[in-house]
């Protein structure tokens, strides 16, 4: 990026003061003076004693940004860590735009030249000052925890007593970011700036905010997507002491696919008055035309698309079928993934408090620019009169791309014209959500001589996030036609058949890789048993012995590298000791898959013992270039493997009359502590590109991994998620 065009679109210049930007900045040190902030640039401000105040731009759900993006200006800047304050920032076009969110796993990839050039320019800046005051070169200046130093005076001067001249200058036009041989912080274990907090409870999550003159606010739906409400008495609601209000909120978009379902607002004194008041109502519902709506039509539905030959052509290389068909030998296999939800920690909120003329909002979503700009159109007012905060999140996954909630916030604000904190039960959270799409798979494969695939059929029926809401092509969202192993088998298709329904289906952790790599993996394990062959070595001739690299058209300027494929999978395999002789009853899986620009492979070690599981090890390999925060990252890995296991072994979703039936953790479990890995060891291939993706990478192939394990372990192929009782059989 051209240090011109950076400065023109992120505002960098010196004096550009953004008024809107949280800078209250508290923290203190033993015997640290007090100070004033200078505002150097968007992403930073410089304390007269020393401290450094540095713009979170993204959503913190648990990824780290708070630690790993602050860190690529303390490492341009030369700022000692223990210096730097965090600060979350509002909603603000300041940042790019719609690139202020946290998806996709792009944080640090769409950041990581932005915040090292505000440091850049923030160093450059004081070390103009201290030129001017000492009458030197800046070639002979540097920066070094916080102090410039010179190497002709051998002077030192704190960068806090340099920070109100630097405002002054303007940035020079030889800036160059450091080289990573350079690195100081980047790459080093650093604290989480905000883990004494954590731990004593002090850190404010969106259910934590509270404002003067607040209610609280909750809205009772129909059991059915698309319900209606035919009438309402609130009258007992009413009578519940701390009650205020009840009325109907109209659904929001199509009523047989709303983007927020309609229901009964009850605003109330507290949580557990709106809750008793909703209990109280008495509604008629209109169940609407989702309530022929289920499961098990889904499954006879998919069941007969998968068996016809009227599926959409993704993608045709070769002749698949003349092999396939004139192969008695070939292996075919049935696949299914089911709907799941995606059960944050924290269930969906937002606190509003909407005047005449403005509105300030305390948001947990992971996209607030985006928020921002609809609000902007539906409260028809200006972007300046509406302040937009961004808590901290308790879990994403995707669940909080939606403004679903935020939407019926503004609506119950608009009724009562007093701050509202609107809030979601887990049941609520469980019944509304918006799933994974439900998907059948049939697989069919030929294999030469040699054992190699020559043919690959790849047949998917199943719901489409895409066909839900998007005006793209339904098998958009489900297949991804230049992934692997596309360019590896001469003979490869892909079909897709869609399964009309109106069930609501949404973005979950590494949307489509989470399924295809169930999928793919697990039968490429497949072909690898049927062609005698270790599953290493299997995958690692279908990857080839030369490099190959091709477009992945799913991702501007990415491209897949079969030799970063082979690496990933050959260091999980040397890190877990593959191919060693282990006890009856035990077994290893491996997986590898490329995600966000991002290569894993996981080897799981398993036992099965009387039909019950017990999960011994999980070895990891991660190529995701640069690696920032290297304790960041190990617990993303470590994260998105329990959060894998959890959704392989435990989570389903079924729906009866177009009713969720899953209400609460009773019948929707999630992994407990004794189910979890005994040991989780992470490895990173030494890089020198930039940083890609690392929050949701390692979720897609946990899946296969555990699976193959447990076929290794006992010789039952799950070939259906939830792995549920199935090894009891």
């Amino acid at each position: 990026m051209q240090r011109r065009n950076f400065i023109k679109v992120s505002g960098l210049a010196a004096g550009g003061l953004l008024l809107s930007f949280n800078i209250s900045c508290k923290k203190k040190s033993p015997g640290r003076k007090a100070g004033t902030y200078q505002n150097v640039n968007v992403y930073l401000s410089i304390n007269t004693n020393g401290l450094v105040q540095i713009t979170n731009p993204v959503p913190e759900i648990g990824q780290g940004v708070r630690t790993s993006l602050p860190m690529l200006l303390a490492e341009e800047l030369g700022v000692d860590w223990k210096d730097v304050v965090v600060e979350q920032g509002d909603a603000n076009a300041q940042f790019e735009g719609r690139n202020q969110r946290a998806a996709g796993s792009n944080s640090v990839r769409v950041f990581w030249e932005p915040m090292r050039m505000a440091g850049a320019v923030a160093k450059d800046l004081i070390l103009q000052a201290a030129v001017q005051k000492w009458g030197i070169t800046k070639s002979r200046c540097d920066i070094k925890n916080g102090v410039v130093f010179n190497t002709e005076n051998k002077l030192r001067l704190p960068i806090g007593d340099l920070a109100a001249a630097a405002v002054t200058f303007k940035p020079s036009d030889d800036i160059v970011l450091k080289k990573k041989a350079d690195f100081d912080i980047i790459g080093s274990k650093v604290s989480n700036p905000d883990i004494q907090n954590i731990i004593s409870g002090k850190v404010k999550f969106g259910q934590d905010v509270r404002i003067p003159g607040m209610l609280y606010a909750s809205i009772e739906k129909g059991s059915t997507y698309g319900a209606t409400v035919a009438s309402f008495d609130a009258a007992e609601a009413l009578a519940i002491k701390g009650v205020k209000r009840a009325f109907l909120v109209p659904f929001h978009g199509n009523q047989d696919r709303p983007y927020c379902q309609e229901g009964v607002a009850v605003v109330g004194e507290s949580v557990w008055a709106v809750l008793k008041g909703r209990q109280a109502l008495k509604i008629e519902w209109n169940l609407g035309t989702n309530a022929n709506e289920s499961t098990s039509n889904l499954h006879e539905i998919c069941s007969k698309l998968i068996e016809s030959d009227s599926g959409l052509e993704v993608r045709d290389d070769g002749d698949v079928y003349e092999i396939l068909e004139n192969d008695e030998n070939r292996l075919e296999a049935i696949y299914h993934v089911p709907f799941i939800g995606h059960v944050c920690m924290e269930t969906v909120n937002c606190t509003i408090d909407l005047k005449d003329d403005s509105c300030e909002i305390w948001s947990t979503s992971q996209m607030p620019f985006a928020e921002l700009n609809f609000l902007t159109r539906f409260l028809e007012l200006p972007t300046e009169k509406i302040s937009l905060h961004v808590a901290r999140i308790g879990g994403g996954f995707g669940r909080r791309l939606g403004l679903d909630f935020t939407i019926e916030a503004a609506k119950i604000a608009k009724e009562v014209k007093q701050p509202i904190q609107f809030f979601w039960t887990r049941e609520d959270d469980l019944k509304f959500d918006g799933y994974r799409p439900f998907s059948y798979h049939k697989m069919s494969a030929s294999i030469d001589e040699s054992g190699k695939p020559i043919a690959w059929l790849h047949r998917q029926a199943g719901t489409s996030r895409y066909a839900f809401r998007s005006n793209e092509q339904p098998y958009g969202s489900e297949f991804f036609p230049n992934h692997f192993p596309a360019n590896l088998i001469p003979n490869f298709r892909q079909e897709y058949s869609l399964a009309v329904s109106n069930l609501k289906r949404s973005l979950i952790r590494a949307p489509g890789n989470n399924t295809l790599a169930f999928v793919v993996e697990s039968f490429m394990d497949e072909l690898a048993i049927k062609s005698k062959k270790d599953p290493l070595e299997f995958r690692l001739e279908v990857l080839g012995e030369k490099e190959r690299k091709f477009e992945f058209d799913e991702e501007d300027e990415v491209v897949i590298s079969t030799s970063r494929m082979k690496a990933v999978l050959e260091l999980a395999a040397e890190k877990s000791s593959w191919g060693q002789s282990l006890p009856s009853g035990r077994g290893m899986g491996i997986a590898g898959y490329f995600t966000f620009d991002t290569y894993i492979a996981h080897v799981a070690e398993v036992s099965v013992d009387a039909g019950k599981l017990k999960i011994h090890k999980f070895t990891t390999a991660v190529d995701c270039g640069e690696v920032l925060h290297p304790d960041g990252a190990i617990a993303q890995v470590e994260g998105a493997i329990i959060d894998g296991i959890s959704a392989t072994k435990h989570q389903e979703v079924h729906v009866e009359n177009g009713q969720t039936m899953q209400t609460n953790f009773h019948n929707y479990p999630v992994l407990r502590m004794g189910e979890s890995p005994k040991e989780i060891e992470v490895h990173f291939v030494a890089s020198n590109g930039p940083p890609t993706g690392i929050g949701e990478p390692p979720y897609p192939p946990v899946a296969p991994a555990l699976c193959n394990a447990i076929f290794a372990a006992c010789g039952k192929r799950i070939r259906k998620l939830p792995i549920a009782n199935q090894l009891e059989a």
